[in-house]
């Protein structure tokens, strides 16, 4: 079974949001033991800056360790689109 968990539900109140999916999702797959979590992304991975502003943006194919410049790379939570961007995929790496 795969489970499918959205935070940003149209029927959820404030009182009840966690505040994005990639923390939530780390959060019960912690909780439920998973032997994996899988985050889905519209970008390819993770950037040295964002690709759409930075056309020279290499690609990371790799992250062994969240460092602080993987951090750096990650830049700001949220975009127009997201509450999360890089930086929450991050966060949740860490839980």
């Amino acid at each position: 079974a795969v489970p499918v968990i959205n935070e940003n539900d149209t029927v959820a109140t404030s009182e009840i949001r966690y505040g994005d999916n990639d923390r939530l999702a780390a959060r019960v797959a912690t909780m439920m033991g998973a032997d994996l979590l899988v985050l889905l992304s519209d970008i390819d991975g993770l950037y040295t800056a964002p690709p759409a502003r930075d056309p020279q943006a290499k690609f990371i194919p790799v992250v062994d360790r969240i460092t602080p410049d993987i951090e750096a790379m990650a830049g700001a939570a949220a975009s127009e689109l997201s509450r999360g961007g890089m930086r929450t995929k991050l966060d949740a790496g860490k839980i």
